[in-house]
């Protein structure tokens, strides 16, 4: 049996010549580096070889790697670079190694790169832990976006806010990414039987009505700054009336512009296409369900000076309906609904003076204005209207769990 050591910074490499598997060791300890080298030298035959390994041996306690090779037939069985870069685990037969390697419990096993004179240990580079197979990208980026800690904060819910506008990131929707905004599509489809579907008690018929909900609703995720663009639509189809189909719609866009920190303005504006339910007071009984149309808007501003805060708000919207067609003496005439059309106006005021964390005073007032496009209306009523009204109470929070306003005006 031959032996014979190379020393270097890297580490200290031996590979003995005999008839055995590759032995690869990952020794961390220098001192135990230096007890190794001193009893390898004492066994080498070679006096020269030995007195070298001692005037070396001061060096190894900034070594911390020994590798124990194969070196028998090296010319005949060449090696390629890839098969030594393999991880030590996996050439490891013998016991007796495998039993060191436990001992060491080195989680960075030495990469071995050979070029024929000798084997150079370096140490092998961390991998990152690699993704589940069993999820898909697009699957593995929406699960990372659901933050444990915004699940732990909505089981405590913000003060003000109701069980049915509290935030659920582990149920609501993660939404698609485009871009800056999230794309939030939706899609219901639903039977319902209808044992009365003209309201009416003497004469009551039953139908099987599908109605199908598609919806798409567009939010930005801004840092600062807020647009929001909501579409959907309501389709309503009976088996047997089919006089009774219906198509609602409705589109809209609303947005908020944080001026700074204590002032922000926003607004909205919305279009509707809807029907007069059978069941509604003002229903004309026409042949088909009255269909009219809404169209909406507000602006809001917002000021926060210290303890003071003042709000102002301004709505309008628009109804338009259309004629309806009737039977009257078996013969088919039309009901006219303009003198339904009006504008309706609100302007709302509110200032705020905060008592104490959790209680503030208020004082709101608002205005009112219904305009007809007919007056008077077919009936021969004048109901243009206008009102308003002065309130003064305080808001408070109880705890969290309990708040509300208490007012008189």
């Amino acid at each position: 049996m031959s032996a014979r050591w190379k020393v270097s910074r890297m580490g200290f490499s031996s590979t003995v010549a005999r008839r055995t598997s590759k032995v690869r060791l990952s020794w961390p300890d220098p001192a135990l580096t230096v007890a190794l080298c001193l009893g390898l030298s004492l066994l080498t035959p070679a006096p020269a070889m030995a007195k070298k390994s001692l005037k070396d041996a001061t060096s190894l306690l900034e070594l911390f790697q020994i590798m124990v090779e194969d070196d028998e037939d090296d010319a005949e069985r060449p090696r390629s670079e890839e098969a030594d870069a393999q991880p030590v685990s996996t050439t490891i037969p013998l016991q007796s190694a495998n039993a060191a390697a436990a001992d060491l419990g080195d989680r960075r096993k030495p990469i071995v790169a050979s070029s024929g004179r000798g084997a150079v240990a370096v140490p092998s580079p961390v991998r990152e832990p690699q993704p589940l197979r069993s999820a898909s990208a697009p699957q593995a980026q929406q699960l990372a976006r659901v933050d444990p800690q915004q699940i732990a904060q909505a089981s405590d819910p913000e003060r003000g806010e109701t069980v049915l506008e509290r935030a659920r990131p582990e149920l609501d929707p993660l939404g698609q990414r485009v871009g800056s905004f999230l794309v939030y599509p939706s899609f219901t489809a639903q039977g319902v039987v209808d044992d009365n579907i003209f309201r009416d008690d003497s004469d009551t018929k039953t139908d099987l009505i599908g109605r199908l909900r598609p919806g798409l609703r567009v939010r930005s995720d801004w840092s600062r700054h807020e647009l929001i663009f909501n579409a959907d639509a309501d389709i309503g189809i009976y088996l047997d009336n089919t006089s009774e189909n219906y198509e609602d719609a409705r589109v809209g866009t609303a947005g908020r512009l944080d001026i700074d920190g204590n002032t922000f303005a926003g607004g909205g504006i919305n279009f509707q296409k809807l029907h007069e339910d059978r069941g509604s007071p003002d229903d004309v009984g026409g042949r088909n369900p009255t269909e009219f149309f809404v169209l909406s808007g507000n602006a809001e501003l917002f000021r926060q000076f210290g303890r003071f805060n003042g709000t102002f708000d301004v709505e309008a919207e628009r109804i338009d309906f259309d004629d309806a067609s009737g039977i009257a003496g078996g013969v088919v005439r039309t009901i006219n609904n303009d003198d339904r059309d009006r504008t309706i106006v609100t302007v709302t005021g509110r200032a705020g003076y905060e008592i104490a964390p959790e209680y503030e005073a208020f004082l709101s007032g608002s205005g009112n204005w219904r305009i007809r496009d007919t007056t008077p209306d077919d009936a021969g009523f004048n109901r243009n209207s206008d009102g308003f009204s002065v309130d003064a109470g305080v808001s408070l929070d109880l705890g969290g769990l309990l708040f509300g306003d208490v007012f008189f005006g």
